[in-house]
Order: structure tokens, then sequence, then C-alpha cells
């Protein structure tokens, strides 16, 4: 899966025209959508995706009682911008699309083999993240969903959900709202270890 180095995703889903949907990542619920005419919808997070490891999941909901009808859910593993850099650099520059082509058995099966990787998946909800996939073009199109930005904490050592909340918050009593958004990472909130990442949602007590 794919992120831009701003921080900036894009998620794209599959499933029935009109299906209401709602996108996740690490449990915590960003946004909720809708599939469109055309039977996808998609998801843009303008920045706030820092380094670390996530799970994007979206859930298709049943809107007479509101219950998860079916889910999808994949990894998402960013990568620290030195370590993309340094990447690009090792990495050779590709063949000419005629050499590439022959070295895998000739264009047949090139082509084929691409046409493998574009498919969605079958089952809905199918969510994918690929900046290539989103349609970054129609900001507009039903279906579509743009989040400007979300919070997320990396943990470096000596924090606790206190101090992150008194940060996040100006309280540190809520610190529980963290806890309830990270659950499948916290499983003692005295207990919280450098390098995970918690997404932060808005706190709505005031």
């Amino acid at each position: 899966m794919d992120v831009q180095g701003n921080g900036r995703l894009f998620v794209t889903a599959t499933g029935v025209p009109g299906a209401r949907i709602q996108l996740y990542l690490n449990d915590t619920l960003i946004a909720p959508g809708s599939i469109g005419p055309d039977g996808r919808a998609t998801f843009t997070i303008g920045r706030g995706i820092k380094p670390g490891q996530y799970q994007v999941r979206i859930d298709q909901v049943d809107p007479a009682t509101g219950k998860v009808a079916s889910r999808a859910a994949v990894p998402l593993s960013v990568p620290e911008p030195a370590q993309v850099a340094a990447r690009e650099t090792a990495e050779p520059a590709p063949l000419p699309a005629q050499s590439s082509a022959r070295d895998h058995g000739g264009p047949d099966r090139a082509a084929r083999d691409g046409a493998e990787r574009d498919r969605p998946a079958a089952s809905p909800p199918a969510a994918v993240s690929n900046p290539q996939m989103a349609d970054m073009a129609e900001p507009n199109r039903v279906g579509a969903v743009y989040v400007p930005e979300i919070s997320t904490a990396r943990i470096t050592r000596g924090d606790n959900l206190w101090r992150i909340s008194q940060r996040t918050y100006g309280r540190g009593e809520r610190y529980t709202v963290i806890y309830d958004a990270n659950q499948n990472q916290i499983r003692d909130p005295d207990l919280i270890y450098p390098g995970q990442i918690f997404v932060l949602p808005n706190d709505k007590r005031g």
C-alpha cells in the first residue's frame, strides 16, 4: 500500500452502490461514506499519517440496524522518510517496456499480470490504498470523502497516555479517549511502548 511523503493517504473501496460504509484507522473511526453509483467510494486523508504500522479497515453498515454487515481490513506500513529515500536511490531504473515484457514471458503475459494486479477484490467492501486508484480528479464525485487531517502520536521513551492527552486535549484525564480508540494496541493503559502509533480522535466531550 502507498501513502505520500506528506502523510496523505488515499483509500478506495468497492461495493454495492448506495451501501453505507465507514473508514477506520487502527480501529478509530475516521469518516463515514457511501458507495457511489459506479460501485466505488474513495477516502482521502489530506495529512497526518506518520511513519509506523497501521490497519486500514472499511465496514459496510446495515442502515436498518446499524450493525456491521461486512468488513475488509488491510495492513499499512508507512516507512520513515529516510528509508524511502534510501530505497529510491538503491533501486535501478526500470527496463524499457519491450524488454520488460520479453524478459517476463512476452507482452501477453505482461498485460495479463498487470490486469490481475489492478483487478479489485470481489467481495464488498474491498479496501485498497493507492493514489493511482483514488478519484483525485473528481473530489466532489458521489462516493468521494475528503478528511483534511488526522492526528496521530508516535510513542517515544518516557511517554504515557496522561501526557499525550495533556498535549492533545489540554487535560490529562482525557487519556481514556485515546485508550478507547486504540484498545487493539493497549492492553494496559499504564503500559505503552516506543514505536507504537496511536490515532488521536477528536474529544467531543469538551
